[in-house]
């Protein structure tokens, strides 16, 4: 039996919301001093076409020839059984430990999407991943790759950046992985429909499996108006998003000073929360390279 959330998907259906700054800065906050204890955590770059988790500072892989998820697969379909995975991960660290603390530093592990050569290409293309559920046994895949990020790194906590849209891969973390869903959009009539396919994906999901996957929608780059906070027209879009989504009024928060707190709750999924990362602000634990 699974554990209640031990791992959480991190969703747009378009990209450009900061989808993944939100997941790596969660991964850092869950490993780090902002939590009341730390937490072992996993971090998994899921967007194989357009990867970005070791982009990020604090999440650079300690090679260029760091092996990652592609690889993972690739030698997995050739020898039939889950390779050992911490050849394809690697460790990070999270903070470092106060001189006048007794805490020690620190840590969470990395699996970044694979290598980015010619092979990654030519791996990426040639996988069929409805094919590969249906006769590779995909679902004994990832639920190995789970276990072993659990059992094996002793992580507690495993956060998925998945593929922006209406993917296979989305579908493998929303259908499958997910035991919560972060669900992060822009306030704009484009974001809707497709947000909404998703939480009905979702809905599906729990009556099958007849236990509820939480969801927390993240209104990010929303319009700030100084005199009047949110723009009305924006958080008119917001409620609508979630009346499309869950057919029920929401609570919403926000978070006007991202460098305070970690802005990130499990909203219960009969009432969501939605949180509203304003547009004149960035979350900046978590660096990206001056040619990002």
């Amino acid at each position: 039996t699974r554990r209640s959330s031990d791992l959480v998907c991190f969703y747009s259906y378009r990209g450009g919301v900061g989808r993944t700054t939100l997941a790596v800065n969660t991964a850092l906050a869950v490993a780090g001093e902002s939590m009341t204890r730390r937490v072992n955590c996993f971090l998994l770059d899921l967007d194989l076409e357009a990867p970005g988790i070791d982009e990020f500072e604090k999440c650079a892989p300690p090679k260029a020839d760091q092996k990652g998820l592609i690889e993972y697969v690739s030698d997995y379909r050739k020898m039939g059984r889950a390779p050992d995975l911490e050849e394809f991960t690697y460790r990070k660290l999270a903070n470092q430990a106060r001189t006048s603390s007794n805490r020690s530093d620190s840590y969470f592990h990395v699996m970044r999407a694979g290598r980015r050569d010619r092979a990654y290409r030519k791996s990426l293309d040639q996988l069929n991943w409805t094919r590969f559920y249906s006769q590779q046994d995909g679902n004994g895949f990832f639920e190995n790759l789970r276990a072993g990020a659990f059992k094996q790194l002793e992580c507690e906590f495993m956060i998925v950046d998945a593929r922006t849209g209406l993917s296979h891969l989305g579908g493998v973390c929303i259908g499958h992985l997910a035991d919560a869903v972060v669900l992060v959009f822009q306030p704009s009539k484009a974001h809707i429909k497709g947000l909404a396919i998703v939480a009905e994906a979702i809905r599906q999901r729990e009556k099958r499996e007849e236990r509820p996957i939480p969801r927390l929608y993240v209104a990010s780059k929303t319009p700030f108006l100084y005199e009047k906070g949110v723009d009305p027209e924006a958080l008119k879009i917001i409620h609508e998003t979630i009346a499309e989504c869950e057919g029920t009024q929401c609570e919403v928060d926000w978070a006007p000073d991202c460098n305070d707190e970690y802005p990130f709750q499990l909203g219960d999924p009969i009432s969501p929360v939605v949180n509203i990362v304003p547009q004149r602000e960035r979350v900046e634990s978590a660096q990206l390279p001056d040619s990002y």
